[in-house]
């Protein structure tokens, strides 16, 4: 096994693991055996037979015993219940409204632009080099396109459309 040092790599596995083989999990205990264990190591005594004998058959039985299912255990003691939590808030508690309105959009770039009309960029270059693009203006060193623009670009493709379907 290479040395982590000198390959630059977290090693996959431990010297020791390797050695030894995989991880064996244990049993798990039911919450119940261990509340019994733990009343009973309070309580000074050991558990009893009659208490394994019950928990041996809560386990076989996937938790259940006759005697559960009538309301208490073997011994008289109530069975624990999971605390019930509520639930959860949904929504944002107090969300306040915006200080201002937001501003409207004025014009596109061309990458919102295409976001807006779910176009990819490369489909927008290939209508524009078509002559199918919307009119862009020149700001600065950008090109924008206006809302009024984009908006007659949608209408003169809708009539393009209408037009090929007839």
């Amino acid at each position: 096994m290479a040395r982590g040092e000198i390959t630059g790599r977290k090693p996959r596995v431990t010297a020791d693991r390797a050695i030894r083989g995989p991880l064996q999990a244990k049993p798990a205990k039911k919450v119940a055996d261990k509340a019994r264990e733990s009343k009973a190591q309070q309580q000074g005594d050991d558990v009893s037979e009659s208490e394994s004998a019950t928990a041996t058959a809560t386990a076989a039985n996937g938790g259940t015993t006759a005697a559960n299912e009538g309301g208490s255990a073997a011994n008289g003691d109530a069975e624990h219940e999971p605390t019930p939590h509520g639930e959860p808030q949904s929504g944002a508690p107090n969300k306040l409204p915006p200080i201002r309105p937001p501003i409207p959009v004025a014009a596109y770039s061309i990458t919102e632009f295409c976001q807006a009309h779910r176009l990819s960029e490369s489909m927008y270059f290939k209508l524009r080099g078509q002559g199918l693009g919307p009119d862009e203006m020149i700001v600065g060193r950008r090109r924008m396109i206006s809302v009024e623009a984009a908006a007659a670009w949608r209408r003169e493709r809708e009539q393009a459309a209408t037009e090929a379907a007839e």
